[in-house]
């Protein structure tokens, strides 16, 4: 083991330097100099491409001159043929510019990853997705994207977006602020479509309103000064905020009085089931070759074992500084893997050419291994992420179990019982970081005592603590009992990859006298179960906190106790107390300080003393305990793939792929 964790940590060691780098990246990110066409110029602290948000923004700022639009030998012979007009009228009035992380690429070749669910998954979707604002490179600043650029009032409680002038859909129809508002006021606003609405669209109760300003620009208001709505947009990949009215209005009723019939005659119950199966909420849930996107690459059709085929988008609006109209890669599959079993040997024999979600680090030797013979080259990022979260159900159905999770000294005493420098070594080559549930490193908002905060392996002091809560061993000295004198049980439902590491935290748990049960079930299942109150724990291989999902209306449950438990408590929030369970006022309070937070300027004094209120309460309350963080995490690429980076951060609020623009990617040969 030696000396592949030599190997793994020699391979980290600029991956860990560049990562420090992150704090001071975004000033180096800056307008392009002289020499913007030198790849060097465009390379962050994390590897990655540069960008100007339009064609004459590329020309002020550099003083270079595209004069004329390629495109790939693909789409030319459809010219020729007179299926598609030329690329010039296709890329819109105003293309973003992107100069490649090392080099200008050369078109074709077909683009094989891999989908973990018959409906898609993060690994796919983020490779093709595209929000209308993306996160930079270095994961520090948000950038333009299907949005041409933004602009706030002078209090953030109004935001005007900017669209491309000439923008299409992958059908060649016009892509404009009616989009938008159509999906605003036809699928939002809409109590069948919508029956409950987006929580990051909600602001003490009150929707965001959306007004057409012209066909270009679209203005959002708020009832309160709102900044974070920049980082939504920025991560609203597969809940896209706008649909191709065009095509999907044929099945909403207020824009055809016969989309009942036609739901009828679909064979669905009524017009919207038939709406969201033409047009589901989420991109990855969508398997109709015929629905225009504005995506890197479009479906082209789903087999029978459901593997996913895509091929370029012909409407798609990058260029790089050649030229060349973007994506580079020609076509894209999606292969569908039930299992980690079959990914392993589908990775090996190198029949993926890239691949992330699903990963553990166990698995390095056998892909250093095979790398010459699958023709792929393994790297080890790092992924800022808490592993092996531990989430109690403080709200528990079962009253003494009530009592006992909300106890803290039984959660402090799980956290103790926990011997994270064992966990470390045994699935990290040691390399990961001990640490609570808390921010990475690279925040401002980190502080070293909380990510230490009751990490220690102390298991006398572990019993110490339930001893003082009354919870006495039974007769065999085996088991604790509960203040009904039945054995103290917990039960960990568990997905089926999971189970190795349930059955660690099993043995932990089990020396404090908890006798601990583990379940593998289905995903579904688990859910249902979680919905319903009827989960002990919620158990989680890996959790996210960092400020992206921390100060998005969606993930504000991160900034909340609220991580897939405590939901009624969230629920009697953003209700205004009308449904879910009042909570506590030290919960309350926290509510306030995240309401507060939500509104203050990022990055400001205020904000960052406000964002360690809100950690330093989550923190001392131990609603979330988790072992590790910052671990080391592999990518496989495969060996001819250009211009994706040897060291990056694998994240997932920064939408994994997305930030390293998988549309530059190209084979070599």
């Amino acid at each position: 083991m030696t000396k592949t964790r030599d190997w793994i940590l020699a391979l980290m060691l600029s991956a860990i330097g560049a990562a420090v780098a992150l704090a001071g990246a975004a000033d180096e990110q800056g307008a392009a100099g002289a020499d913007a066409n030198t790849p060097a110029a465009a390379m962050s602290a994390t590897g990655g491409p540069q960008m100007w948000a339009t064609l004459a923004v590329y020309e002020s700022e550099t003083g270079n001159r595209i004069p004329s639009i390629s495109e790939s030998p693909m789409l030319a012979s459809r010219v020729a043929a007179g299926e598609l007009p030329p690329v010039e009228e296709r890329i819109s009035e105003e293309p973003m510019v992107v100069l490649p992380y090392a080099e200008i690429g050369r078109y074709g070749g077909t683009l094989r990853g891999k989908s973990v669910r018959p409906a898609g998954d993060n690994d796919i979707e983020f490779m093709r997705g595209q929000p209308m604002l993306r996160v930079s490179p270095d994961l520090t600043d948000l950038l333009p994207n299907i949005a041409k650029g933004w602009e706030f009032n002078a209090d953030k409680t109004s935001l005007t977006v900017y669209l491309r002038a000439g923008a299409r859909w992958s059908d060649g129809a016009p892509f404009t602020t009616d989009d938008i508002m159509f999906w605003y006021e036809d699928m939002i606003l809409n109590d069948q479509i919508s029956p409950s609405k987006p929580g990051w669209m909600l602001l003490d109760g009150e929707l965001i309103n959306a007004t057409k300003v012209d066909d270009t620009a679209v203005r959002f208001d708020f009832s309160k000064p709102y900044p974070p709505m920049l980082s939504v947009l920025a991560t609203l990949i597969n809940v896209p905020v706008f649909a191709p009215a065009h095509y999907v209005s044929r099945w909403h009723i207020d824009h055809n009085e016969d989309a009942e019939a036609l739901a009828k005659e679909e064979g669905f119950d009524n017009w919207w089931s038939a709406f969201l199966f033409h047009n589901p909420p989420r991109l990855g849930a969508r398997k109709e070759a015929e629905l225009p996107v504005m995506n890197t690459w479009m479906l082209d059709r789903v087999d029978s074992s459901n593997n996913r085929y895509f091929v370029r988008n012909p409407y798609y609006w990058k260029i790089d500084t050649a030229g060349n109209q973007l994506p580079y890669i020609d076509e894209h599959v999606a292969v569908f893997v039930e299992d980690v079993e079959v990914l392993v040997l589908k990775e090996i024999a190198g029949e993926i050419d890239y691949s992330g979600t699903w990963h553990r680090m166990d698995n390095v030797p056998l892909y250093r291994e095979n790398e010459a013979s699958g023709g792929f080259r393994v790297l080890v990022w790092r992924a800022p992420r808490n592993t092996h979260p531990i989430i109690l159900n403080s709200l528990h159905k079962d009253p003494v179990l009530r009592e006992i999770f909300s106890d803290i000294r039984f959660r402090q005493a799980l956290s103790l019982s926990v011997n994270r420098e064992e966990l470390n070594t045994t699935f990290f080559f040691g390399l990961a970081t001990p640490r609570n549930y808390h921010v990475s490193p690279f925040s401002a908002l980190f502080e070293q005592w909380m990510a230490d905060y009751f990490i220690e392996y102390d298991p006398d002091r572990a019993n110490g603590l339930l001893d003082e809560m009354g919870l006495p061993w039974d007769a065999d000295g085996k088991y604790r009992l509960r203040p009904d004198g039945e054995p103290l049980t917990l039960i960990i439902d568990h997905i089926k990859r999971a189970a190795r590491d349930a059955a660690v935290f099993k043995d932990y748990f089990e020396a404090l006298g908890i006798r601990t049960i583990t379940k593998e079930e289905e995903p579904s299942l688990i859910n249902a179960r979680r919905r319903a109150n009827e989960h002990d724990l919620v158990w989680r291989e890996k959790a996210e906190v960092n400020e992206m999902n921390m100060r998005t209306r969606f993930g504000g449950p991160f900034a909340f106790p609220t991580f897939d438990t405590h939901v009624p408590w969230y629920q009697w929030h953003v209700s205004g107390g009308q449904e879910g369970l009042e909570p506590p006022e030290d919960v309350k309070e926290l509510f306030r300080l995240v309401e507060e937070w939500l509104t203050t300027e990022p990055n400001s004094d205020a904000y960052v003393a406000l964002g360690k209120q809100i950690l330093e309460i989550n923190t001392r309350n131990l609603w979330t305990i988790t072992a590790l963080g910052m671990e080391p995490y592999p990518v496989i690429f495969k060996d001819t793939l250009r211009n994706t980076p040897e060291q990056a951060l694998w994240d997932w609020p920064y939408r994994f792929w997305m930030p390293y623009m998988p549309e530059q990617w190209f084979y070599a040969e």
